[in-house]
């Protein structure tokens, strides 16, 4: 069986970063989590010295498969990209990429 990562990368600026990460965990992820399909998360902070303005945030889920992850995007991903776009504006951009785990240790 394919395990699948679905992760999501956020450019969050440096005025917002500490209120956001709160946020982040103690509201946005665990609406995440209240999908079928999720059976793993990490919020990574990437460590890089050319910030461009702000901090980037990578959010890694683990998904059963494909199915559950259509499920979430055409369900409760609008309703939360929605509401963190009303709450951030452009100081939080984001984007997402699937992938395929090839192999893990």
């Amino acid at each position: 069986m394919k395990r699948l990562l679905y992760n999501t990368t956020y450019h969050v600026a440096h005025e917002i970063v500490d209120e956001w990460e709160v946020w982040m965990i103690n509201e946005f992820i665990p609406m995440i989590l209240t999908a079928e399909g999720f059976n793993s998360h990490k919020l990574l902070k990437i460590m890089t010295d050319d910030q461009h303005g702000g901090i980037s945030f990578a959010m890694q889920l683990m998904v059963n498969n494909i199915d559950d992850l259509v499920n979430y995007q055409e369900g409760i991903k609008k309703q939360l990209i929605a509401d963190m776009n009303s709450k951030w504006g452009e100081k939080c951009l984001t984007f997402a990429t699937l992938m395929e785990v090839v192999d893990e240790g």
